[in-house]
Formats: structure tokens, sequence, C-alpha cells
């Protein structure tokens, strides 16, 4: 592929169709990367020593884009005390663009994920509870444990508590 790549950049060279030819490849972005909900699970039981707070949310979800504020509030201010914030959109694949808009006119520079698989494969593999219904957001423990899931929207203030609740709990 990469071999491919290299032959179509020496034989390309107007910059428009470069830019044509080469979107797919780079759609996705630096900050924004498909996921499934294993997948998910692995990394977050690679953040060690970090209580991470998952959410699932989508562009087009009312209560998901009115609690995004606070959400994003909790990572700026708990960020650095071991809170390790994932957002997961559920838009679809084709929305990606959408989803970027979102994400930089808020600002968001840690990575984010979008919904890989077939929903039902997702929604099992994360909590044999979840309805599939968004936003939800899963509370993990330092040790990749989950603590605590919410269905529908958060506040600052019932993430901040989780938050707490699970530092001293694993202090």
């Amino acid at each position: 592929m990469a071999l491919r790549l290299l032959k179509l950049l020496s034989v390309v060279s107007h910059k428009s169709l470069m830019t044509a030819v080469f979107l797919p490849a780079f759609a996705w972005g630096a900050n924004l990367s498909p996921v499934t909900g294993n997948e998910l699970l692995l990394k977050i039981q690679k953040e060690k020593n970090k209580i991470t707070i998952l959410n699932i949310w989508a562009t087009w979800c009312g209560p998901c884009v009115e609690e995004m504020p606070d959400l994003l509030k909790i990572q700026k201010v708990y960020g650095k005390q071991g809170l390790n914030l994932m957002l997961v959109s559920a838009d679809f694949p084709s929305e990606v663009q959408s989803v970027h808009k979102f994400l930089d006119d808020r600002k968001v520079t840690f990575p984010t994920y979008i919904k890989q698989g077939k929903d039902m494969e997702f929604i099992s593999q994360l909590h044999k509870d979840w309805d599939g219904a968004i936003p939800v957001t899963f509370v993990f423990g330092k040790k990749g444990n989950l603590l605590k899931f919410f269905k529908g929207s958060v506040t600052f203030k019932q993430v901040e508590n989780e938050f707490k609740k699970a530092k001293e709990k694993e202090h």
C-alpha cells in the first residue's frame, strides 16, 4: 500500500487532485480514530493509575451536546489529577467531518474515537445492562474495573463526585 502511494505521488502533481486522492486515507485525522467496544476496554485497561470517564455521544443528540461542556470541564479541572476522559462518537462513519467540526469548535485536543462495527456488538461489549441509548457515561477505576455507569445526561457535579469517590476508594 505504501509503495502504491509513493508511486502515485510521483505521478500526481496537481495539488487539488492530490488532496482528492489522499483525503480518504487521512479522513480520520490525528485525534479521531475508529474503535470497537473491545478495543475501548483494552485502552482503558492500559490507562494504569487513571480513573477513566468514558462517554458515548453523537453530534445529532441534543442531550449529548448539552452535557459536553461539563465533560470537557471535568477533563480540564481533573486531567492532571488522574482523570482520563475518553469520548466516543456514535455518529456514522460517513459523518466524520461533522464530528471533527464539533470537536474542533469545542477545542478538543486529546484523542477521541468514533464507534466502529455493528451497534449491538459495540453495546454488548461495553455493558450487558446498557440498552444503547445515548448519552451514556461509564466510570472505570484505576485497574480498569467498571465502577458506575450513567444512562442519560450527566452534570459536572455528578462526574466530579464519582471521580472523587473512585480516587478515595482506590487510593
